[in-house]
């Protein structure tokens, strides 16, 4: 993954589509992965290359993930070189959205702790909205979804000068 620096410490936060990515990442070399996933510090624990740092939190059973005040206040004093996160809804006027209020607040923080913000999230999530607004669209660099995105989508990202990478 050319967008990943060996050597980096980047923030993964819990989902089904950044579990992905950790897959991805379990042969990497050097990595520090701040995570509030259990199931992304269980992969990439099996790297000894890998430091993996998990947040502290409330068990959020059924997804496997960390949440609430402890995990806040984990990323609020934490600072990384990049976060890769992902979004139940993304819509052009709005921001990207989460239909769970527990971990808005959690993302939010995780974008400050940041220096890089990248999305990753399938074409079916854009055009659509959520009840917890995240932060806008501007707040990512980077976007990275699939070949399903709408030129017209894709046009008004590029507009507004977040890269836009598109997986085959």
């Amino acid at each position: 993954m050319d967008f990943v620096r060996p050597g980096a410490t980047v923030i993964i936060d819990a989902g089904t589509t950044t579990r992905q990515l950790a897959l991805y990442l379990k042969g990497f070399g050097r990595l520090t992965v701040l995570t509030n996933s259990l199931d992304i510090a269980e992969i990439l624990s099996q790297n000894q290359n890998i430091t993996v740092i998990v947040s502290g939190g409330i068990l959020q059973a059924s997804s496997r993930h960390l949440i609430g005040m402890p995990a806040e206040q984990f990323f609020s004093r934490m600072h990384v070189d990049q976060l890769f996160t992902s979004a139940n809804a993304i819509s052009l006027t709005d921001g990207f959205l989460s239909s769970n209020l527990h971990v808005v607040p959690i993302k939010q923080r995780m974008i400050e702790a940041a220096r890089e913000t990248v999305i990753i999230a399938d074409s079916s999530k854009f055009n659509q909205t959520g009840i917890g607004l995240i932060a806008p669209l501007a707040a990512a660099h980077k976007l990275i979804t699939d070949a399903g995105i709408s030129p017209e989508v894709a046009q008004a990202i590029r507009g507004m000068g977040i890269e836009l990478i598109v997986a085959e």
